[in-house]
């Protein structure tokens, strides 16, 4: 047994908590699986979690209905490490990955490809060029410069999708994404965030709740959204969140291989094929004329270079 412990919320509201804390537990839904998770689509020896020196890993087990994690298939016998906030897929089944008891070292990824770099903005090329300044982390140098358009592209989506899954109207969304931005504009010249403060997704979510609570106050007896469950569900609040901020990490982490890879477009289409879409091996390999060895091999770089953009851009934003 170990003082850490990693635990599958199910990402929605049936289901049960899975808690974890031997070296190595099989889950399925058979009566030799540790860990029963009693689901059809579950086969009877589905995944086996790990607990490594290094985190907790998870392996698919030859599983008939495929294990994932974000939403990135794993072959039969492959092994991944979990981190905080990732989501796994078993069979029909979705979880959220929580980690507690000691942290462990956050493994090492490759430098991210260097980009154009603008230097110290003035106030006054601020007004002209209309950037944001994020200091994510102490230090000058993990600090990041953004322009007020990919600030609003990066997360509009996210306080979208949160505040409608929330309830709010659709009619109304657009208005909530307008409170949030004019927040920032507001705070000052340069919003520096303060990482003493929290996580930055954190302090996005808040501020999406007030401008959602401040939209009720405004239109009171005019809309059908009641923020009143958010203080009494503060987990489904945060499982809401965390499945909008990662749902858009993956699309960002997914983009910036893109842009900074040289990966000839049918290993991609292999990867969203096989690996993204879950379309069986032989039929890619006929449709791009592709073996299945090959097929695997792209899936599993693409993927691979997918989990370390991911954790990334999770270290940059707290």
């Amino acid at each position: 047994m170990s003082d850490r412990i990693i635990k599958l919320e199910p990402d929605g509201w049936d289901g049960s908590t899975i808690s974890i804390s031997a070296v190595r537990s099989t889950l399925g839904r058979g009566s030799e699986a540790d860990v029963a998770v009693p689901e059809p689509s579950i086969s009877r020896e589905h995944a086996i979690i790990h607990l490594t020196d290094t985190g907790w890993e998870i392996e698919d087990a030859g599983s008939s209905q495929g294990t994932g994690v974000n939403w990135m298939k794993l072959d039969g016998g492959e092994r991944i490490q979990l981190c905080a906030g990732d989501r796994v897929e078993l069979g029909g089944m979705s979880f959220m990955v929580e980690l507690l008891g000691d942290p462990f070292v956050r493994r090492s990824t490759p430098p991210r490809p260097k980009r154009v770099s603008h230097g110290s903005v003035s106030a006054a090329e601020f007004k002209t060029r209309g950037t944001l300044l994020i200091k994510l982390k102490e230090g000058d140098t993990l600090s990041r410069e953004v322009s007020w358009q990919d600030f609003y592209q990066i997360y509009s989506p996210i306080i979208a999708g949160f505040a409608r899954r929330s309830g709010c109207p659709v009619s109304e969304i657009d208005d909530i994404i307008h409170e949030v931005m004019a927040g920032f504009f507001k705070a000052a010249e340069r919003f520096e965030y303060d990482p003493n403060m929290g996580r930055f997704r954190g302090y996005l979510k808040t501020a999406t709740l007030n401008a959602m609570r401040q939209r009720y106050r405004k239109d009171r007896g005019k809309t059908s959204m009641d923020p009143a469950w958010m203080e009494q569900q503060p987990e489904r609040v945060e499982t809401l969140w965390a499945r909008e901020w990662l749902g858009q990490l993956i699309i960002r982490a997914l983009d910036t291989v893109r842009e900074t890879t040289s990966i000839e477009q049918r290993s991609w289409d292999a990867f969203e094929l096989y690996g993204r879409r879950n379309v069986p091996i032989d039929d890619v390999a006929q449709r791009l004329e592709m073996s299945p060895q090959a097929i695997r091999k792209a899936k599993s770089r693409i993927s691979q270079l997918v989990r370390d953009e991911i954790e990334r851009l999770r270290v940059e934003e707290g």
